[in-house]
């Protein structure tokens, strides 16, 4: 939109970023994005459905139970029925899996209730669709190929002792728990043998086309705030639609609120005349 402005259509973005954070920032902002919602499934499991639910007590005493699990994790394994151990990787992926949507966190407390049993197979089933991981060993795409060389050419964190130290502190003390485990994430694109990608001046998209940029109050992958600068302080022509909710994005998987006024952009080209706050 930038880059192309006059070809620049009935343009929507949904669970946007802010693309002016540094690489460090958004790590650090995804990471206390990934806390909160780990925080509010646990607060609705506790409360909403506390025969089902694998933890009682406070949100906190829940925590330190989970961080007890995946210290445990470091050294030890746990047996499956697919031929293979969960191990420490899997079991973080496999949560991380759940959290990206409310829909999933059914999955999230039978994933624990099994584990907590010794039985790792459902943890490790949602790292494999996470992955893309089919039955047989293979992929169903390159996704996580193309990710490392998408994020590497938009930017990349100091991968010195000394930045990645100060880093770490700071992931830390914004969860001690994912922070313990989301530590020198600058290695992952140390030895990218391609320079950033050259960056526009700015981001306004002048004169494009209304753009609509629909943001997740509860999302933890793209934190709401960033939909809210893309569309209220970067774009030159911005729009915001609300949703007030959980998982990551919203079109399609929230409400009737967010598709209609996506669906009436898209058909009839109407632009809410303010944040509908779905």
């Amino acid at each position: 939109a930038t880059l192309y402005p006059q070809n620049v259509g009935r343009f929507v973005l949904d669970g946007a970023i802010d693309p002016t954070v540094s690489d460090e920032d958004s790590s650090a902002y995804q990471l206390q994005a990934f806390d909160t919602a780990l925080r509010d499934y646990l607060k609705s499991c506790i409360t909403v459905n506390p025969t089902t639910c694998p933890f009682s007590g406070s949100v906190d005493s829940a925590m330190n139970k989970i961080m007890a699990f995946y210290k445990k994790m470091e050294t030890t394994s746990l047996n499956t029925t697919l031929g293979r151990k969960l191990q420490l990787p899997g079991a973080i992926t496999g949560l991380i899996m759940t959290l990206y949507s409310n829909d999933y966190w059914k999955y999230t407390s039978s994933a624990f209730s099994a584990a907590f049993r010794g039985d790792g197979t459902l943890f490790l089933q949602l790292a494999d669709f996470y992955n893309d991981r089919n039955s047989g060993g293979g992929y169903a795409s390159n996704m996580l190929e193309a990710n490392i060389a998408i994020n590497c050419l938009d930017g990349r964190s100091n991968p010195s002792k000394a930045a990645m130290d100060a880093q770490n502190a700071r992931l830390l003390k914004l969860s001690p728990f994912f922070g313990r485990y989301w530590r020198n994430g600058a290695l992952g694109c140390a030895s990218w043998p391609y320079p950033v990608a050259k960056k526009p001046a700015n981001y306004a998209a002048s004169g494009s086309g209304p753009i609509i940029v629909v943001g997740t109050t509860g999302d933890p992958a793209t934190p709401y705030w960033e939909a809210q600068n893309l569309a209220n302080k970067i774009l030159e022509n911005g729009h915001l639609i609300t949703f007030n909710g959980e998982g990551h994005t919203a079109y399609g998987r929230s409400n009737s609120c967010v598709v209609d006024a996506v669906d009436a952009y898209f058909v009839n080209g109407i632009v809410p005349a303010k944040d509908p706050n779905c």
